[in-house]
């Protein structure tokens, strides 16, 4: 009713794709957003390409988020970036095989930018499963260990899939602390002895 009884303005054209886009009317966004960049060109704010990929994300159409957010990164200013923009671009590359290293290149740019503890953990955790994933246990401990730094509640699966990554990683020393810790908070458990049985065999390879 505004617009109807308002001067045109460019700004209001923004206001209305944002209203669109939050009232989670995605081809009502896409299709006003798609109007001011064909009208604006060069012109025109780089975030409406973030917002038609986000809009086709959530309408389930992968490829063409795909294609808007690589034009936002390519039409934004670097320092413009954040967070949420690495995440979801990750996010995407998940589903298409074959781009892991991009993928993961992402999840630890939101990592780093991010200032929230709790998604801070959520990010640690998935690149720590990507790389169990790709059989590098190494950096699945290095991130797993960042999951439990950053967790604020831990548990014993956390110790345990800590350990035994570094155990897998042949970091058979630091597995073995990990396990020694697992013991102390959980003595009833038998999963802490057995693993710190395992690793200390592995240590002591000429069985003495």
């Amino acid at each position: 009713k505004y617009l109807k009884h308002t001067d045109y303005s460019l700004s209001n054209d923004y206001d209305l794709a944002d209203m669109y886009y939050l009232s989670k009317e995605y081809p009502a966004a896409i299709a006003l957003a798609t109007k001011i960049l064909e009208r604006e060109g060069e012109t025109a704010q780089a975030r409406l390409y973030k917002m038609i990929a986000y809009s086709y994300d959530e309408a389930g159409d992968k490829d063409k988020a795909w294609e808007f957010l690589n034009a936002y990164f390519i039409k934004e200013k670097p320092e413009q970036f954040v967070a949420r923009d690495y995440e979801f671009k990750a996010k995407l590359l998940m589903t298409k095989p074959g781009n892991e290293n991009e993928m993961i290149g992402n999840f630890i740019k939101a990592f780093s930018l991010d200032t929230l503890q709790e998604r801070k953990a959520e990010f640690a955790k998935v690149l720590a499963e990507t790389y169990g994933k790709m059989k590098d246990y190494n950096s699945q401990a290095i991130w797993l260990g960042r999951v439990y730094e950053l967790k604020k509640a831990h548990t014993n699966v956390d110790l345990f899939n800590w350990g035994l990554a570094h155990y897998k990683a042949g970091n058979n020393i630091v597995a073995d602390s990990i396990f020694a810790k697992y013991t102390e908070r959980y003595p009833t458990n038998i999963f802490g002895y057995y693993w710190r049985a395992q690793v200390n065999a592995a240590i002591d390879t000429t069985l003495e």
